[in-house]
């Protein structure tokens, strides 16, 4: 679903994460929302004519930035694995079930 008025974005956007439980996808454990990101991508907004998560590589990137951003530390594994699923993901969609970088 498409908003074309920003002052609507938010409020149809918690709309959207409460009709389809997205909270009941990440899990309570510290940091969880970090390792479910993948599963709340594809629920939010996943191509559904094939499955594949609709920009994946610029998810990975927008994702390491608010990461970046917000201060959240980062280990050096993590902040490897995330240079490089950006990189081979990079202007594709990624399809249900392909490898892909999951968070920890």
């Amino acid at each position: 679903m498409a908003v074309s008025r920003p002052d609507y974005a938010f409020p149809i956007s918690g709309w959207f994460w409460s009709v389809n439980d997205c909270n009941g996808k990440i899990g309570d454990a510290p940091r969880a929302d970090l390792k479910d990101f993948r599963e709340v991508s594809s629920r939010v907004n996943s191509g559904k004519w094939n499955g594949a998560i609709n920009g994946w590589g610029d998810r990975l990137a927008r994702y390491k930035e608010a990461l970046t951003a917000l201060n959240v530390e980062m280990s050096d594994e993590l902040r490897q694995n995330l240079d490089l699923a950006i990189k081979q993901n990079a202007g594709r969609n990624l399809k249900a079930g392909a490898a892909a970088f999951t968070p920890r």
